[in-house]
């Protein structure tokens, strides 16, 4: 018998729906199928149709129409049944995850989803080496305790297996045994239980993504659309014009077409995501003695007019940051704010023994949204108090940005965050372009040890202790937060955006949570 169901789930559901900030949901109404198409703006390049290597963000989406996952994430956080009815930690440490498959449900191949299935498909995702593996916790075994019964053993505590068997993660997105006997063709082919079948024949790579309704999915009433169709378009440009001559229902929205998308009379959605930061890389000093000091880490972070950034670069799509969290996520500390004083930080610096100042190394990329732009004018300001910054932009992407972060040359980068909890967070933050030197506090890392075994409720005092001390430390020193943004047009209706949901999915195993056409 399983010791809790959903209980963290809807725990941070109830927490982050009540602290939202930003959020929307377009013009609703009762949700019915219908034989229309849906057409989605997909930005970038298409690299993959494979779960386990599609990574994280808008791919989601493309995925989720092929792929049930286990469990479902709504738009307010709640998990809810998808090819798993059932669920819970079978014990008090959040050590041993069991769920329990939905009957009668098929791949697309023919073959029917039971245990063996679904351990397959998940020994293949941690196999695989895609970029989400390294976030479904410390893995000992899983093994089919019966047809329907799938258990999860953790080395250590770990108390998010709900999200990580979520559409988001895509662990749980499984694939069917066909698919996994030639792991190569996952790339272009897709084998899942979705409610739309993959058309390979009428797509075009990177350019459309042609999926039709699955006449043998397990719950006809949540297939909203006859077909649906993924439009690679990249340019923003190309985007508002793609929804304005209603060539696509659906585009992600940027600072540059807003104006002009409320012009249009497009519905604008937008929720808080990207948390853009000075993360401290030379935490022992070798590069930059200075950096080890917390009085300076202090004035770095203080030095800043966070509000001149967002005024001039992105008024109406971001908002000045002093915490790793966004405002309304688990772990949040109201009144936790840098304010902009450079004559106490040029104290602070005398007081550290640098009364001049010194130089330091900063390394950001071009690759996402304006940040050019936006790592000049931060840098600009550590200038203005005697900090003389040589700043590399990296433009080979952000594999290659990730990469060139950790070659050891760099006192300090500048890259996004995101994270619904602390508890989410916080595990990007130990190493990687946001620590590259993987130097960690003793006592931020005992919090987040305690924490791992809480259940929500009690979860969240800890969370706060870790967003005080982490601002206290001033490794990661936040500069603001930028919005994502959504355009919606007018024949479509049931996208919502939150906290815990920027980026929304077209499907839903219920519909009231399914895109669908306005009336």
């Amino acid at each position: 018998m399983l010791k809790r169901q959903k209980t963290r789930g809807a725990a941070i559901a109830a927490l982050v729906t009540a602290g939202l900030v930003l959020s929307g949901c377009a013009a609703d109404d009762t949700p019915a199928s219908s034989d229309a198409q849906l057409d989605i703006q997909y930005f970038g390049s298409v690299v993959t149709l494979d779960p386990a290597l599609s990574g994280q963000g808008p791919s989601a989406n493309i995925i989720a129409l092929a792929y049930d996952p286990l469990i479902y994430m709504t738009p307010d956080g709640e998990y809810i049944p998808d090819l798993a009815t059932d669920w819970g930690y079978t014990d008090d440490e959040n050590t041993e995850f069991e769920f329990t498959l939905r009957d009668g449900v098929t791949f697309s191949s023919g073959a029917e989803l039971d245990a063996d299935a679904a351990v397959a498909s998940m020994e293949y995702f941690l196999d695989s080496g895609g970029g989400t593996a390294s976030q479904v916790g410390d893995i000992d075994s899983i093994e089919a305790v019966d047809e329907a019964t799938v258990r999860i053993t953790y080395t250590e505590p770990f108390p998010d297996a709900e999200w990580t068997l979520s559409q988001y993660i895509k662990f749980g997105s499984i694939i069917g045994p066909d698919g996994l006997a030639d792991p190569e063709a996952l790339s272009t082919e897709m084998d899942g239980t979705g409610q739309y079948v993959y058309n390979a024949a009428e797509s075009v790579a990177n350019a459309s993504y042609v999926f039709d309704r699955n006449p043998d999915y397990w719950n006809a009433d949540a297939q909203m659309y006859e077909r649906v169709t993924v439009r690679a378009i990249s340019d923003e440009n190309a985007a508002l014009s793609a929804i304005q001559t209603g060539q696509v229902d659906y585009t992600l929205g940027a600072p540059s077409t807003l104006d002009a998308a409320e012009d249009a009379g497009l519905e604008v959605l937008q929720v808080p995501f990207f948390n853009w930061a000075i993360h401290i890389a030379d935490r022992t000093g070798e590069l930059t003695p200075a950096l080890e000091d917390p009085r300076v880490r202090e004035a770095i972070a203080i030095s800043i007019d966070r509000q001149a950034i967002v005024d001039a670069v992105s008024p109406d799509t971001a908002q000045p940051s002093s915490q790793l969290l966004n405002e309304g996520a688990v772990g949040f500390v109201p009144g936790l704010e840098f304010d902009y004083d450079p004559e106490r930080a040029q104290q602070l610096l005398a007081d550290a023994g640098y009364p001049d100042g010194f130089s330091m190394s900063i390394l950001s990329t071009n690759s996402l949204d304006q940040n050019a732009i936006r790592a000049q004018a931060i840098v600009s300001y550590l200038e203005a108090i005697g900090i003389d910054v040589d700043l590399t932009a990296d433009a080979t992407g952000v594999s290659g940005f990730v990469e060139e972060s950790q070659t050891g040359k760099y006192s300090a980068t500048i890259f996004p965050m995101s994270g619904t909890t602390m508890g989410l967070l916080y595990p990007t933050l130990r190493s990687g372009p946001r620590n590259p030197s993987a130097v960690l506090d003793s006592e931020m890392e005992s919090l987040f040890s305690s924490s791992r075994a809480l259940a929500a409720e009690k979860s969240v005092p800890v969370y706060e202790q870790m967003s005080e001390l982490a601002f206290a430390n001033a490794w990661n020193i936040p500069i603001f937060t930028a919005n994502d943004i959504h355009y919606i047009g007018p024949e479509l209706a049931g996208v919502k955006v939150t906290n815990l949901n920027p980026i929304p999915i077209a499907v839903a195993p219920d519909p009231q949570y399914a895109w669908h056409p306005s009336a």
